[in-house]
């Protein structure tokens, strides 16, 4: 993701969402504030509860927080950003419809 970042930064503004696993790990990310023209970190909650009945998928339930989903409308709103990369499929649960919007997983 780093490498991808940068080359990208060299030719648009990037606004970054970056999920960590623990707290701890957001000073090794920080070095991606000297090109991204926003960084946000969000820590990945460890939810251990398995949701045996449930019909969504396990990952979809391991990814998503109500804080992420709000970032990412809130971003797209702030810095009026017209393409959105989500960098995984689990992410794609994340994916709206906009009218002037392009979101993509990756």
């Amino acid at each position: 993701m780093y490498y991808t970042l940068r080359e990208l930064a060299r030719t648009c503004d990037v606004h970054a969402i970056v999920m960590l696993d623990y707290a701890r790990e957001r000073e090794a990310n920080e070095e991606l504030r000297r090109f991204c023209r926003s960084v946000e970190f969000v820590v990945h909650r460890n939810d251990r509860d398995p949701h045996l009945g449930s019909i969504r998928p396990h990952a979809a339930h391991e990814f998503y927080t109500a804080e992420l989903e709000w970032l990412i409308q809130r971003q797209i709103l702030l810095h009026r950003i017209d393409v959105v990369q989500l960098e995984y499929t689990a992410l794609g649960q994340y994916a709206r419809k906009f009218n002037r919007v392009v979101l993509r997983a990756f």
